[in-house]
Order: structure tokens, then C-alpha cells, then sequence
């Protein structure tokens, strides 16, 4: 979000059209967190991350080898409905995979990553510019990574409840 404006600038897209299509996102995320966190409740949310990743990748990809006021609008509802889902499913998720005992730990290391990705996050943004003179290698290299991230999902497996570990390693030691 930090370059929005910047990417909409290079798309061909007046910085008031950029600031409507941030209004346009911003809908769209609402919607979008309300329909998740209803499929959230019927499905785990690990299942539903590639959904937002497919999102995300299409946001990023979108920009680095399109341009004009379509394929922005297609940006601003794919990187809406990939906020909107990632919150609901962030919030499902922790308390679902790991449980309530340490919610709040867990979402302050995860809080603690999120700031530091918000602030060194620009910095790949900013080289792609300066060396390749445009925003293209580094949505490239973001598109890359959210469907990385979306395959990934679908190995990895739901995490044993400290419960669980706790009756396993007590029903296997010896007395």
C-alpha cells in the first residue's frame, strides 16, 4: 500500500482515479472479510489461504504487466478481497490452530513480524526502481511468492493441541 500510488502512476492512472480505486479496495475488503469469516466457520482456514494468496498474487501480477483503468479496478478488488480474507482468516486461525491459553503471545510475535515486514517491506520496492527502473521485477518476484505461499498451504497439516502432545507423551513414557 505504501506504493499504490506510485504503481498507479506508472499504470497510466491519475492520482484522483488512485485515490477512488483505493475507496473501490477498501469496499471490497469489507465484503470480503464479512464472506471469509462466514467460510471460515465452515471450512479451516488453512484451506482458505490459497484463495487469498491466488488474490494477492493477482494484485501484484496485474501491475507488472498491465496497465490502464481496467486492469486497476481488477487490482484494487483483487488486493481488497486479499486483505479482507487474510483478516479473517488471521483472526479465525490463531485462536482455531493454537488455542486460546496463548493467543495473545502468539499474536504479538505475529504483530512484532508484521511491523517489521511494514518496515522493510519498501525497501525491495524502492531497489526494484532504482536498478530496474520500474516496479516490475519486485510484483514479479511478490506474485512468485504469494503462490509459494498458497501451495504451501496445502501441506501443511493442522498443529497438535498442546492437549493432545500432553496425552501422547504421557501415554508413551514409562512409569
Amino acid at each position: 500500500m505504501l506504493n499504490h500510488f506510485s504503481i498507479m502512476r506508472t499504470a497510466g492512472i491519475a492520482h484522483s482515479d488512485a485515490l477512488l480505486l483505493l475507496s473501490l479496495l477498501a469496499g471490497v475488503q469489507a465484503v470480503a472479510t464479512l464472506g471469509t469469516g462466514f467460510l471460515v466457520d465452515r471450512y479451516e482456514p488453512r484451506h482458505l489461504v490459497p484463495i487469498a494468496m491466488f488474490m494477492l498474487a493477482l494484485a501484484t501480477a496485474l501491475p507488472a504487466f498491465s496497465s490502464g483503468v481496467a486492469i486497476s479496478v481488477l487490482y484494487a478488488l483483487s488486493l481488497g478481497g486479499a486483505y479482507g480474507s487474510q483478516q479473517a482468516i488471521n483472526a479465525a486461525g490463531y485462536a482455531q490452530y493454537f488455542g486460546r491459553d496463548h493467543l495473545g503471545a502468539i499474536r504479538g510475535a505475529s504483530f512484532v513480524f508484521g511491523i517489521a515486514g511494514a518496515a522493510f517491506g519498501p525497501l525491495p520496492f524502492a531497489a526494484s526502481v532504482d536498478w530496474a527502473g520500474s516496479y516490475a521485477a519486485v510484483l514479479i518476484g511478490c506474485c512468485m511468492l504469494c503462490i509459494i505461499c498458497g501451495a504451501g498451504a496445502f501441506a501443511v497439516k493442522r498443529p497438535f493441541s498442546s492437549a493432545e502432545s500432553m496425552m501422547n507423551c504421557k501415554m508413551g513414557a514409562t512409569p
